[in-house]
């Protein structure tokens, strides 16, 4: 897999944003990974905003069987605005990755969770495995952390 970071049209719009690819150089169907977006965390969207333009960087990852597809959208030019793609190196896409992404608590099993917050509620005596599994720093499946997205794209790029 090859890693690219693209320049794209990033367009708020009422509240919404959109965003606008180089066609028909990027085409959806072939990224195996991500994108990742800049404005994936709050920091990340501060930055973007505070560049006055409408312009966001995007990580993504294609077979190498495609990457010259990708790579011909550096420099186009499409309704006044320059998109660029540019090969990242391995380390390069891991800061990428841990700059504009955050580990967050999730729930990975709601049926659990929901039992347990029952129990609570009655006011019985949870289980070791029931209160590991509320707490978001054990591996017992329940409220668990996300894993890093460079550690997803460190096991992708390794297959």
């Amino acid at each position: 897999m090859r890693l690219l970071k693209m320049k794209i049209q990033r367009i708020d719009d009422g509240g919404h944003t959109h965003y606008e690819y180089p066609t028909p150089f990027y085409d959806a169907y072939k990224v195996k990974f991500g994108p990742i977006y800049e404005s994936g965390i709050d920091t990340g969207l501060a930055g973007v905003k505070d560049r006055a333009k409408n312009d966001e960087f995007i990580l993504i990852g294609v077979e190498d069987v495609d990457v010259g597809q990708f790579l011909e959208a550096d420099k186009v030019i499409d309704k006044d605005h320059q998109y660029t793609t540019v090969e990242l190196t391995q380390a390069e896409a891991v800061t990428f990755c841990d700059a504009y992404t955050a580990q967050i608590e999730k729930i990975m099993d709601m049926d659990k969770v929901i039992t347990i917050l029952a129990k609570v509620g009655r006011g019985e005596t949870l289980t070791q495995i029931e209160l590991d599994a509320l707490n978001p720093n054990s591996s017992e499946i329940g409220i668990n952390i996300t894993p890093k997205v460079s550690d997803i794209l460190l096991s992708e790029l390794s297959k």
